[in-house]
């Protein structure tokens, strides 16, 4: 069976004849569920989902592991549009319909990153310094405390990108840690 619908796949969308395949075998086919193009197919059971989301959340900032009502995985599926999209792997109808409901293509680490970022710089205007106590949480539930210490932590680990180190070093980041360990560049 698989390879007989798979023959049918390959034939109509190569338009080729298919001995015993009339338009009225078509309609039958699609009438009991074919799904001639299995890409197309999923993408828009997966947009559909994406829609859903958006419409229920107002963004599609949807968890990583989040799974819809239907199965669908729709976490790893925003994830990897927003890496697909990047590459020009989509249409540019596919792009378009995304941007309607709220698609951001930024990686979501990167958002994170920014959004703790303008915290700790409202942080260092409203106390003068990034010396935050690592139980620190901002306004916005932002772990500030956390993130700075990780911050410092790549950057001791030579995993913080230059960009980052300049921006963060422009609102007086201190690589030296409150305990006194001296945090260097790598």
């Amino acid at each position: 069976l698989g390879r007989w619908i798979c023959q049918l796949r390959v034939a109509k969308k190569k338009e080729e004849g298919v001995e015993g395949l009339s338009p009225e075998r078509i309609q039958k086919l699609e009438e009991i569920g074919m799904v001639w193009d299995v890409p197309a197919y999923q993408w828009e059971r997966n947009y559909a989902s994406a829609k859903r989301y958006y419409q229920r959340n107002g963004n599609l900032d949807v968890p990583s592991a989040y799974i819809d009502e239907e199965g669908i995985s729709l976490g790893a599926w925003v994830r990897k549009m927003r890496r697909v999209g990047q590459n020009s792997a989509l249409s540019q109808e596919q792009i378009r319909r995304l941007n309607l409901i709220g698609m951001k293509w930024e990686p979501k680490r990167e958002e994170t990153w920014e959004k703790s970022f303008a915290a700790a710089w409202d942080y260092q205007k409203e106390y003068g310094s990034l010396e935050i106590p690592v139980s620190f949480t901002a306004r916005d539930g932002c772990r500030l405390g956390k993130w700075v210490r990780r911050q410092r932590e790549a950057y001791q680990a030579g995993a913080l990108s230059r960009e980052r180190v300049q921006k963060l070093e422009e609102i007086g980041m201190n690589w030296q840690a409150q305990d006194g360990r001296s945090k260097k560049w790598m």
